[in-house]
């Protein structure tokens, strides 16, 4: 495979080592170009009409451009290559290698390319993805853009540019990327309600609601570049980096958060004091960390204007003249009602069981019957089939065969239908299913992790709907053995995706299940085990200055298909409110987290956390309250012009929940103006939302003694008005 950091200008392109076989190299053409024939001669051709033809919409046709570009280096450009790598290695044989393409696209920018010079584009988007990259196009001018045009495609310079988008997979150098991506969703709700029923003056009503929605999403992309200083390498690295990060979030998506409904929020019956808190959250977070030695798709961009074919020379060294390649055509013409349809198939025959492709096409529409009969047995052939134009039916019928190295069982196609004018027999359609099974970042020597002996990888493909046989095959990779290239003829297009499954044979014996997966890309990489990263956050619930002294958390990460288990211990406190745990695991989502604990409570007590599964990366844990009791005690009626302190004291058991808390409150003459002291109110947090009782006793310290003291009393009214004196 190729490596990245290997990369050298040598002759004028650029060139890369492969990651493993130090006489193997790779070439990457610096730009395209018109493809050659071999006569040593571009293929394009430019047809002017000498009247302009109407079109669709009141514009007017000019002429057309037709041309194939290719994506090679010259054969005599890559023999220097070649002669200057094998200089290096005197008494070796250096090879160059053909890299494999996973998937591509081709754009051509000409003039304004769909505005008032040209018409129409038509080319098949997506170049073949073997031999030279050929992509035919086919340009159609508007009465203004022929004329223009003839005149910028001769002379120096050049008026095509084209793009190429290939992706292709190498080896990362040594930089690390990491991707992290949080998001949160949070609802919080309070609603207090006093009610004051007053026997002596005016009821008071008082109802206070909060209510509170937060969305936030943090996504980031840091790139370390450790030893590299490439920035078209590290920019690279950064735009792969972001595309797996939104790849990812996109089955992430946090649902609405629903609002505490019109129901929840009336006040129970019988209830003159409400505290009510309601809080809703949903987390999704990750952390995915890409190391020296991962395998990821590149995309070199090459792309280039096209030098016009008045400045190239044949193979003999003559220049190329303009009126071999460009013709004026009368549109009284038949030529005019011609179709010309560009056929070739896009497969790699070379490594591929395909000894080739034929293709028939049909034309028939009156007394015009047209055949054609090609056979393919390159990616790098392009044939033309021409017909004359019956009563402007511009579609064809065509059906191809493919006959196999070794085999007397060929594929025949169904008859199609289609007006297309550049028509490509994919690979997909061969009837031959073809992977490429690589190793990515399979730690087999590394000490830094856990180690790899070997990789065991099920690969399965099923179509029994269109009659093909189940594929079931199993690839070993190891040290030794880094790639494998399995195909197999299956007589019908490749319609379905396959599924793969891997079990790691590990250095200390373990064995780790991978989850079944689904692939389409004719590169399968297998990559380490541990290539995912689970960050589980832990968040306490209650006051941990006020109410509880500490929570102890027992983790544990089980992943019982793998056997993988992962375990940590904290202690949450004032000191550590909350707690961030990432950790390598082989899949995101096979295995849970089960956590079980104490909490300790400033008062004395604790309260056990029971074992529990968390069913999402936020835990919370803490003190829950499930239902309040507020005791108001006023002292409204006391007589302070006698009394210079009242100590109330209140007393609430439940014996069941081994519940027993005391409280007392003291009440001081009011400051003037003020005629009476403020209430105050005593909050228990209640177990039993059934058990309310509660008792109480005033004291009252006299200005002049003896002291009095109200009867102990037991209420479960939540409210206390304190008399002006005691009996």
């Amino acid at each position: 495979m190729l490596s990245w950091m290997k990369g050298e200008e040598i002759a004028g392109v650029t060139t890369y080592g492969d990651d493993t076989d130090p006489l193997l190299f790779y070439v990457i053409p610096n730009q395209p170009r018109y493809r050659i024939d071999k006569d040593g001669r571009p293929v394009f051709k430019f047809l002017k009409y000498r009247n302009a033809i109407p079109r669709p919409g009141g514009r007017v046709g000019g002429g057309f451009c037709v041309f194939d570009v290719e994506l090679t280096v010259p054969e005599d450009q890559l023999q220097k290559v070649k002669d200057k790598l094998q200089e290096r290695f005197p008494g070796q044989q250096v090879r160059i290698g053909t890299l494999t393409y996973t998937r591509g696209t081709a754009s051509l920018q000409i003039l304004d390319s769909g505005g008032s010079m040209v018409e129409k584009i038509r080319s098949p988007g997506s170049p073949s993805l073997f031999g030279k990259l050929i992509t035919p196009v086919t340009i159609e001018l508007s009465e203004e853009g022929v004329t223009l045009a003839e005149a910028a495609l001769q002379g120096k310079g050049g008026l095509v540019q084209v793009s190429y988008d290939l992706w292709t997979p190498v080896r990362l150098p040594p930089v690390t990327a990491t991707v992290t991506f949080n998001a949160e969703k949070f609802m919080k709700f309070h609603q207090e309600v006093n009610i004051d029923w007053s026997l002596y003056g005016d009821d008071e009503y008082r109802q206070t609601i909060e209510e509170s929605f937060r969305h936030s999403e943090v996504a980031s992309v840091v790139i370390d570049p450790g030893t590299v200083t490439d920035p078209r390498i590290l920019n690279a690295v950064r735009d792969w980096a972001w595309n797996s990060l939104d790849d990812a979030i996109k089955s992430m998506v946090l649902g609405d958060l629903a609002p505490v409904s019109a129901e929840d929020r009336k006040l129970p019956d019988d209830i003159e004091n409400l505290w009510r808190d309601v809080s809703q959250q949903k987390v999704a977070s990750f952390q995915r960390i890409y190391r020296e030695g991962q395998v990821m798709e590149w995309n070199p961009k090459p792309q280039g204007t096209l030098p016009n074919i008045t400045t190239l020379v044949d193979k003999d060294g003559k220049p190329l003249e303009w009126e071999d390649f460009a013709s004026v055509v009368n549109l009284d013409d038949d030529f005019f009602k011609t179709l010309e349809v560009a056929v070739r198939a896009n497969a790699d025959f070379a490594s591929l069981p395909i000894f080739n492709v034929e293709v028939h096409l049909d034309y028939e529409q009156g007394s015009t019957h047209r055949i054609g009969d090609f056979a393919f047995d390159g990616p790098n052939e392009v044939e033309k089939f021409i017909s004359p134009v019956v009563n402007n039916d511009w579609t064809y019928k065509y059906w191809y065969e493919v006959n196999y190295r070794g085999s007397a069982r060929k594929f025949k196609s169904p008859e199609l239908e289609t007006d297309e004018k550049l028509l490509t027999i994919n690979v997909d359609d061969t009837g031959v299913f073809w992977v490429d099974i690589t190793s990515g970042d399979l730690n087999f020597d590394k000490a830094d992790r856990p180690r790899v002996d070997k990789a065991q990888v099920t690969l399965r493909y099923e179509d029994e709907a269109n009659g093909v046989e189940p594929i079931d095959q199993v690839f070993t990779l190891d040290s030794t053995h880094l790639t494998y290239r399995f195909t197999k003829a299956i007589f019908q297009p490749r319609r379905n995706p396959y599924h793969y499954q891997v079990r790691y044979y590990m250095a200390d014996g373990k064995e780790l299940q991978g989850a079944l997966q689904e692939g389409r890309s004719r590169t399968l990489v297998i990559n380490d085990p541990f290539a995912a990263t689970k960050t589980v956050s832990i968040f306490p619930i209650g006051n941990l200055e006020t109410e509880i002294n500490t929570i102890d958390l027992d983790l544990r990460y089980e992943d019982q298909v793998n056997g993988y288990v992962q375990e940590r211990s904290v202690r949450l406190s004032k000191n550590l409110p909350s707690l961030t745990w990432p950790f390598p695991v082989i899949s995101e989502t096979a295995g849970h987290v089960v956590y079980s604990g104490l909490i300790q409570l400033k008062d004395g007590t604790s309260e056990a956390i029971a074992e529990t599964t968390a069913t999402a990366n936020t835990i919370f844990v803490g003190k829950m309250v499930d239902e309040v009791l507020n005791v108001v005690v006023r002292p409204n009626l006391v007589n302070w012009s006698e009394v210079q302190l009242v100590d109330v004291a209140l007393r609430y058991v439940d014996t069941a929940n081994r519940i027993d808390k005391t409280h007392t409150l003291s009440f001081d003459p009011p400051i003037p103006p003020a005629q009476t002291s403020p209430s105050q109110t005593w909050r228990i947090e209640l177990k039993d939302a059934t058990k309310t009782t509660y008792s109480w006793q005033a004291t009252y310290y006299l200005k002049t003694p003896p002291d009095r003291q109200t009867v102990l009393a037991t209420t479960g009214i939540n409210s206390i008005t304190l008399p002006r004196m005691p009996a």
